[in-house]
């Protein structure tokens, strides 16, 4: 708590010049801004901080932030630093590092770079064998990162068509060495990771690992393999599996189901020519699997036989109490949920209430669309007035 000698001037709900928009407009008119954030330096003083943006990743105009300009909120005094002062604690907003997630890497822009490539050009290559231990032991600090950010526990992802799954099922994995081949060799990455995660994770982490039942297509993991990659991962030590499946590059609806709004997903993107791209060719691109409650129940169900030495955590369809006590009862010790949460946040404690609790997610997969270009939404809950044409799409797949 900072009590002020006088009171702040310079805000963004301020009119005429006082106003910080203006303000900055006035003081640099040939900089652009992200949103200002308000912050208290060492000594006290208030100001806001105004990262600069500027259009330079890749070929089409990614965002990146160059300084910033320090406004004092009192004086309206401000100065530009492209070094900016370490008290500083936020210069990146989140849109911006995942606008520079989205420029950058093999799944970024989600599953559509698998088809579209990136809005810059990125040349991949398969890991060099010198390369993965280091690869390996990144995970075992991102532990140690999540204990000093007060968590409790750490899920390891070996799903979904990502790093370790990669190594893991032949359709990405065509190395030649002892990492490629046989199931013991597309293992042995994950096993480097495990052996330095449990390490970092000690008594005091908990660790998860989510992994896939089946990769969703032909020439994927099926549950022939995937069970012994579930009996490896107790063996290196995972305390409970996530049981999951798809792979965002190839089967992306297997892992959430249901048919993805192509309307809705390009009225958001900003790349013009990938617009157009998924708007011609999206229903191929990205196939409808049909969607039901506990739609991966029957796959877990064969893990819950085989696997007896720790909890198994059930994911996928959940959206009522009923189905939920059902997989319960079916011996899984968890269940994960995220679009019910989305649609209805205090889900979990109208369940404790009603038994026959509901929610009221209707399985458009509106924010499964929006969120590879900006924040995950349910459509029932914005602001904003969606477009008609979004609108009809949306009821269209909700009458499905």
């Amino acid at each position: 708590m900072v009590r002020l000698d006088e009171g702040m001037k310079y805000t963004t709900a301020e009119h005429f010049s006082r106003n910080l928009y203006r303000h900055l407009r006035f003081q640099y008119p040939t900089m652009m801004f992200d949103e200002p954030v308000f912050e208290i330096d060492e000594e006290g003083t208030p100001y806001w901080v105004c990262s600069r943006i500027v259009k330079r990743i890749g070929l089409f105009g990614g965002t990146d932030v160059k300084g910033a300009v320090l406004v004092n909120a009192v004086s309206g005094e401000s100065q530009y630093y492209e070094d900016v002062p370490t008290w500083v604690d936020r210069l990146y907003s989140s849109d911006i590092i995942m606008d520079q997630y989205d420029y950058y890497g093999q799944f970024h822009n989600g599953f559509l770079n698998a088809y579209f490539g990136q809005r810059a050009p990125t040349f991949v290559r398969g890991l060099r064998k010198d390369e993965l231990p280091a690869m390996a032991k990144a995970y075992g600090r991102s532990v140690n990162l999540a204990r000093e950010a007060g968590f409790d526990a750490v899920e390891i992802h070996a799903g979904h068509g990502y790093l370790i799954s990669q190594f893991l099922s032949p359709y990405t994995n065509h190395r030649k060495d002892e990492y490629g081949g046989s199931l013991e060799n597309r293992m042995r990455f994950m096993d480097m990771v495990m052996e330095e995660v449990m390490q970092a994770a000690g008594s005091d982490m908990a660790v998860l690992v989510k992994m896939n039942m089946r990769d969703g297509f032909k020439g994927g993991m099926e549950i022939d393999e995937t069970m012994q990659v579930a009996k490896r991962l107790v063996q290196d030590g995972a305390q409970a599996l996530v049981l999951s499946g798809g792979f965002v590059s190839k089967a992306p609806m297997y892992v959430m189901r249901g048919e993805m709004p192509i309307k809705t997903m390009t009225h958001y993107m900003n790349c013009w020519w990938l617009k157009y791209g998924v708007r011609m060719a999206g229903k191929w691109m990205i196939p409808a699997v049909p969607f039901k409650e506990a739609y991966f129940l029957e796959d877990a169900l064969k893990f819950r036989t085989e696997i007896k030495d720790i909890p198994l955590v059930y994911v996928g369809g959940l959206v009522s109490r009923e189905k939920i006590d059902e997989v319960l009862n079916h011996g899984f010790e968890f269940v994960q949920m995220a679009r019910a949460l989305l649609n209805e946040p205090g889900f979990v404690n109208r369940m404790r209430e009603e038994e026959k609790a509901r929610c009221n997610c209707k399985h458009s997969n509106y924010c499964i669309a929006r969120m590879y270009t900006i924040e995950m939404a349910c459509h029932q809950h914005l602001r904003e007035e969606l477009p008609a044409s979004l609108k009809k799409e949306i009821e269209k797949l909700e009458k499905k």
